[in-house]
């Protein structure tokens, strides 16, 4: 009686287990591609759409004094497109949410003259 009991119970787990996965079957394709969607690093999500479109965090980081080569070189690790001299975007294409971001600056000598912006250009949500 133990061994049924015990195999009874493993068949109503499996059965479960089986239910749960039939249930949730046709949201799987959108949770795999959230999970393995590429997102915008952190420094860039401090905005508040519509109110706020440009990271402070950003600004803090490439402040007006900060070598032109180090924002270059975040710029390029981090897959921006350098525009201009100036200038850089990207767009993230992501789920649920896409973003474009345009970052603008001023340097002189290699130096940044005012802090770097990085502007939300483009964004929305599934």
């Amino acid at each position: 009686m133990g061994v049924r009991r015990g195999l009874t119970i493993s068949a109503l787990g499996v059965a479960g287990i089986a239910a749960l996965v039939a249930l949730t079957w046709p949201a799987a394709p959108f949770a795999l591609a959230a999970l393995a969607s590429e997102k915008p690093p952190e420094i860039l999500m401090d905005f508040d759409y519509p109110e706020r479109m440009e990271s402070a965090a950003f600004a803090n980081r490439f402040k007006a004094g900060t070598g032109e080569t180090e924002l270059s070189n975040w710029l390029k690790r981090n897959g921006f497109e350098i525009a201009t001299q100036s200038s850089a975007k990207r767009r993230y294409e992501g789920v649920p949410c896409a973003y474009t971001y345009h970052v603008e600056w001023q340097s002189e000598g290699g130096i940044l003259r005012r802090d770097a912006t990085a502007r939300l250009a483009g964004y929305g949500c599934l």
